[in-house]
């Protein structure tokens, strides 16, 4: 909103990750004619967060903000074993401590709510009237968001560009880099 009128004009190329794909698909909805290509990695559109709607419930999204705050990211145990889910394979300490040191920073829990509510903004049924460029790549291996979702977002959307990456789960840009990048930026090159 704040941006110079020439850089708030220029098209875009958003991409997405888990929920992430439901705040950039809302933006790519939102406004067709600015996106030249919409990237979604094990993107969570039909069910973006398990047990979300409890987040709609004011107390209870207080009190698991406050658990998030408190127990989550105070347990690195607990972290590390949710990293090591969402990775398909054990995180090095590097990585939950890259992880955890902005997740830790005063206010995350209270953005996260947010960031739910803006993945829940796309209705998937709207994918059939979109007419931009879609990439999606998934991890074989997800089972926070399985390729069984990536079926359903191909039924809308049957000109997809859809990857699977083999023995990725569902941080593929980060587990499997190389692959990833290959596959992005060899689609890149084609739009």
């Amino acid at each position: 909103q704040n941006l110079p009128e020439d850089v708030a004009a220029q098209p875009w190329y958003i991409a997405g990750h888990s929920m992430g794909g439901g705040v950039v698909s809302a933006m790519a909805l939102q406004d067709p004619a600015r996106t030249r290509g919409l990237v979604l990695i094990d993107a969570a559109l039909f069910h973006p967060v398990r047990g979300g709607f409890l987040m709609q419930v004011s107390p209870l999204r207080q009190w698991l903000q406050v658990a998030l705050e408190h127990a989550l990211l105070n347990n690195e145990g607990i972290f590390r074993n949710l990293l090591a889910s969402a990775y398909g394979m054990d995180p090095t300490d590097e990585q939950v401590a890259g992880y955890l040191a902005p997740l830790r920073l005063p206010g995350t829990a209270r953005s996260l709510a947010s960031i739910m509510d803006g993945a829940r903004q796309a209705d998937p049924l709207r994918y059939e009237g979109l007419s931009v460029p879609i990439l999606a790549i998934w991890g074989e291996k997800d089972t926070w968001v399985p390729v069984s979702e990536l079926e359903r977002i191909k039924a809308l959307q049957p000109n997809i560009a859809a990857h699977i990456i083999k023995g990725a789960a569902h941080c593929p840009m980060e587990t499997h880099t190389q692959a990833f990048a290959d596959i992005l930026f060899a689609w890149l090159a084609l739009q």
